[in-house]
């Protein structure tokens, strides 16, 4: 499916501006303006669960890939159109629904619920103390991977392949050295080839759970990147 570069997300929230009664004809800051915050709303977007795919990059360019299908475009355009508008002026009721209506159907066709755990502080309530040879009251701090809109959604008996990129890490002319990895034990990994710049691997879904792959690269420049790729297995 197309997806609209991040100049379309801006020039289509200027044209709504212009449809609603105020009148902007963006300059090239009006452009940057409008970039640094869409970069930050759709941070804010993903920092809440709803995850459209954006395209974050290292340095934000009106001309890269927004990543977002045509069927989310209007949830980032319109309530970013919000955002542009000058202190004083009145934003318009319709596109004040319309950006509400929008970002509402983003969060509800994309938001991806994250485990919590209970606060240390909270007791473990009434017959469920623990009182083993340390006596509880309280939950235990748990470490868990964390479920965000990076993380890879599979079923249990799933195989599929992926690829990570260091394409943008690495500086002109260095390339990845070597690797290593830790895997948990409820995914399998097989079938790793390395390129210059990628890692492409296949992954098995064995046991429902939240599952990681940490990849220790190491570079041709003596440079090393740690990345964690977390994959949630439902049955």
């Amino acid at each position: 499916m197309a997806k609209a570069l991040k100049i379309d997300l801006i020039n289509s929230s200027y044209s709504q501006l212009r449809i609603s009664g105020i009148t902007v004809d963006p300059t090239p800051d009006n452009i940057q303006l409008a970039l640094d915050r869409l970069e930050e709303m759709a941070a804010e977007y993903e920092e809440r669960g709803m995850c459209g795919g954006y395209n974050f990059t290292d340095e934000p360019d009106p001309n890269d890939e927004s990543g977002i299908p045509l069927q989310f475009r209007q949830a980032y355009s319109a309530p970013l159109a919000l955002r542009l508008v000058d202190f004083g002026k009145t934003i318009p009721p319709e596109l004040m629904a319309q950006a509400s209506q929008a970002s509402s159907n983003l969060s509800a066709r994309t938001f991806q619920l994250r485990p919590t755990q209970h606060p240390r502080t909270m007791p473990l309530g009434s017959g469920n103390t623990r009182r083993t040879l340390q006596w509880r009251r309280y939950y235990p701090a748990i470490k868990r991977s964390p479920i965000d809109c990076d993380t890879i959604h599979m079923r249990v008996d799933d195989v599929d392949d992926f690829t990570e990129s260091w394409l943008e890490y690495l500086n002109d002319g260095e390339t990845i050295d070597s690797y290593t990895t830790e895997i948990t034990t409820g995914i399998t990994m097989s079938n790793e080839v390395q390129t210059d710049s990628d890692i492409s691997y296949r992954i098995k879904a064995d046991t429902a759970g939240v599952n990681a792959v940490e990849f220790t690269v190491l570079t041709s420049d003596g440079r090393v990147d740690v990345r964690t790729v977390h994959f949630n297995i439902t049955k």
